[in-house]
């Protein structure tokens, strides 16, 4: 596989990193990080690349207690990518509990290293101002908003959750967390995808102290074949499904939380 060679990155001439590429952006202290891991959309073994953007060793002795707030929600964007256009699919539906299992697993990673941790409500449900027309959630502000409620009970640093969008092989652009088909040939294979970051700012003065960013491929979210509706499968189908996006979740925010360096927790 060929690194990706962008204008905005220069590659070192070492890297104490054990990844297959490390690329430094042009601004100080933040690394780029590119490893492969390998899953399953087509019957085709296809490479995707887990990327991951952090801040290295962060100071966080002005850190004592952490708040954590969610821009996911429960939000499950599923693609369809066919062989044609026609083929193609899109729905959006919701996974009861999803945000609640990623504020729990932040918390309970975040209580490894600080004893005092919160989760945190920012409204963030698709009617609250915060989405524009386009259905993406307006970062910034939401950033701004989980600054305030964090300050405002008097916590030093808030650890934000929010969706990011990255390219996506054979496809419409992944965003947030998905339960993606890639069709080939008559052949498909259903694969969970996060591409959520989270960052840990500052209470006091909205700055970030560190940051970590993960396109993590999950496996397969189920052998069934696709429906164009969540409400289409069967019972038993809807719940593997949401089962297995829920362990992705919390897998992910685990590895999120490592490679900003916040914590060195197991990953779930």
């Amino acid at each position: 596989m060929k690194h990706w060679k962008s204008p905005k990155y220069r590659k070192p001439s070492s890297s104490r990193f054990s990844h297959d590429a490390v690329y430094l952006l042009d601004r100080p202290n933040t690394i780029v990080h590119f490893s492969r891991v390998k899953y399953l959309i087509t019957l085709i073994l296809s490479a995707f690349t887990l990327v991951s953007c952090s801040i290295p060793n962060p100071d966080l002795s002005n850190v004592k207690s952490i708040a954590v707030a969610n821009g996911v929600g429960n939000r499950l964007n599923r693609v369809k990518i066919g062989t044609t256009v026609f083929n193609n699919s899109y729905e959006k539906t919701e996974v009861p509990g999803l945000e609640a299992a990623m504020n729990e697993s932040a918390v309970r990673n975040l209580k490894t290293r600080f004893s005092n941790v919160k989760s945190i409500s920012v409204a963030t449900h698709e009617s609250s101002n915060l989405f524009g027309s386009s259905g993406m959630l307006d970062i910034e502000r939401f950033k701004k908003d989980a600054v305030a409620a964090a300050a405002h009970q008097g916590l030093d640093a808030v650890w934000v959750i929010y969706p990011l969008s990255t390219p996506a092989p054979r496809g419409e652009n992944i965003y947030g967390i998905e339960q993606r088909c890639d069709a080939f040939m008559g052949m498909s294979r259903e694969s969970i995808i996060c591409v959520v970051q989270g960052e840990l700012l500052d209470a006091r003065t909205g700055k970030t102290i560190s940051r970590s960013i993960y396109a993590l491929g999950s496996g397969l979210s189920t052998t069934a074949p696709w429906e164009k509706k969540f409400s289409s499968y069967p019972a038993a189908i809807q719940k593997e499904i949401r089962n297995n996006v829920i362990q992705a979740s919390k897998k992910h925010m685990a590895t999120s939380l490592n490679g900003a360096g916040v914590t060195t927790s197991k990953v779930e």
